[in-house]
């Protein structure tokens, strides 16, 4: 059973992802905020289809064993 892709509330604006950037103390060159800018909507995209209503028992916290490494 597939559920419906929701859609950003709202596209990001170059200033806030400008503080995105500054907040994660990233100082890249204009042509890389450009990409960044630009790769970000897909970001977006992407996150909205993500499945994120699980019950908070659907993964308990002793399923990773350490050992097992």
């Amino acid at each position: 059973m597939s559920r419906p892709i929701e859609k950003p509330a709202a596209k990001a604006t170059t200033e806030e992802i400008a503080l995105l950037v500054k907040l994660a103390r990233l100082d890249p060159a204009p042509a890389q905020f450009d990409e960044i800018v630009e790769a970000y909507g897909f970001i977006q995209e992407m996150t909205a289809r993500l499945h994120t209503h699980f019950d908070f028992s659907a993964e308990p916290a002793h399923v990773f064993t350490p050992v097992k490494f």
